[in-house]
């Protein structure tokens, strides 16, 4: 492992190359922006049925709608890192977080709404400007790793958040959280804008109006490649919405225990962080596509495990862990997909479009998860695993595609 990790973290984070210097204030900001907006997610169902007295069913309809703006105007986060610059689209993402701080702020659920649905359009933007921002920034040779430090960060930043707004809320209540919150996130979208450089230039696009580039994604999706890639970031993403919506419930009734399912939780996060940045550093040695091959093929294999072990805590909690991880390497590979599938003027929708896929793979795999447990706990699983089966395939096809240098 030392091998892997150390010298690949320590020549990125201690390099003093212009690139590096980029990705480095590129990646605390994103570290800060998760810390900052991860809490009015997570604890958003408390608060509604906490201080505003409306049920699950309100917070889960809310949530459901806004994966769903998130994942279309996605899109248009896709045109304006085109046409515009990636630091804009991240930019305007980001000036969705003092918005998402009001919601602790507000005490009448008719005016939280529409503050959490304007959130799905700023979600998909910052989505988009800072993957797109990342594949324009760091070199071929350090995406992988680079990608893999992208997702940690913003997911350690979301989890230090939790725990610092969690106990903040419980003595001084959700309005002081909300306030800070504010005053914070003002201050990191005004950091952003003075201390990001914009990413490097690349060939112009087209130069046609922004609702005929808009409509340039129809021509997009009928490439073969894009294809491909859309049905490798698809069919995982599927079974990744029922692991997240299952796991912890099965193992909570498998345990009768809220610790080990939370012991689970944690475990789950760190090794399947390690799975990313080994990802990284497989893909800056070897390129995307053998990863990839790797782990839809072994995908399927833990899908089918997961399913058999439904209803046995031990092989449970070992199945899902390996199963998140492989499913979490899988997202490392999408930036350095794209990189390889689309010439620069594209990359920007490419990765709006498989933002959108990413969410429709979400609501896919929790509304299918939670019909079918209620039939079985052993069926999710199954059904996912015969579903990615055609996966490993796919990638087959787009190694094909990649070395015969086709769209």
């Amino acid at each position: 492992m030392p091998t892997l990790f150390g010298p690949a973290i320590t020549a990125r984070w201690s390099g003093a190359s212009p690139e590096v210097r980029q990705l480095r204030v590129f990646l605390a900001l994103i570290f800060t922006a998760g810390m900052l907006s991860g809490p009015f997610s997570s604890l958003l169902a408390v608060y509604v049925e906490s201080q505003l007295h409306q049920p699950p069913t309100f917070t889960a309809t809310l949530l459901s709608i806004q994966l769903v703006m998130a994942g279309v105007f996605a899109l248009l986060g896709g045109v304006v890192a085109d046409r515009v610059s990636q630091k804009r689209a991240l930019l305007l993402g980001q000036c969705g977080i003092p918005l998402a701080a009001l919601i602790f702020l507000v005490h009448d659920f008719r005016i939280l709404a529409p503050i959490v649905l304007i959130l799905g359009t700023t979600n998909g933007l910052t989505a988009v400007g800072g993957q797109s921002y990342l594949v324009a920034s760091a070199g071929a040779k350090r995406l992988g790793g680079f990608s893999a430090l992208y997702y940690l960060g913003s997911t350690m930043g979301s989890a230090l958040g939790n725990l610092l707004a969690g106990p903040t809320a419980q003595k001084y209540g959700f309005a002081t959280v909300g306030a800070i919150g504010f005053v914070l996130a003002i201050i990191l979208v005004n950091l952003t804008r003075r201390l990001l450089p914009e990413a490097p230039p690349r060939p112009r696009g087209d130069s046609a109006s922004p609702r005929a580039v808009l409509g340039s994604y129809s021509g997009l999706i009928r490439q073969r490649r894009i294809v491909l890639l859309a049905l490798l970031r698809l069919l995982p993403t599927c079974f990744y919405g029922t692991t997240s919506l299952l796991l912890p419930l099965l193992i909570y009734r498998l345990s009768h225990s809220i610790t080990t399912a939370s012991l689970f939780a944690t475990t789950n996060l760190l090794i399947a962080s390690a799975s990313q940045l080994t990802t990284g550093r497989m893909i800056d040695r070897f390129g995307p596509v053998r990863p990839v091959l790797f782990l839809t093929t072994l995908l399927p294999f833990a899908a089918a495990a997961t399913a058999l072990s439904a209803t046995w805590l031990p092989a449970l909690f070992v199945s899902g862990i390996i199963a998140t991880s492989l499913l979490w390497g899988m997202s490392t590979t999408m930036p350095s997909l794209v990189r390889i599938s689309v010439p620069s003027q594209l990359q920007g929708r490419t990765v709006g479009l498989l933002h959108l896929l990413w969410s429709c793979g979400m609501l896919i795999g929790t509304a299918t998860g939670g019909l079918l447990v209620t039939q079985s706990p052993h069926l999710p699983f199954a059904v996912f695993a015969v579903l990615n089966l055609a996966t490993a395939f796919i990638a087959l096809a787009f190694r094909r595609s990649v070395r015969a240098g086709n769209g």
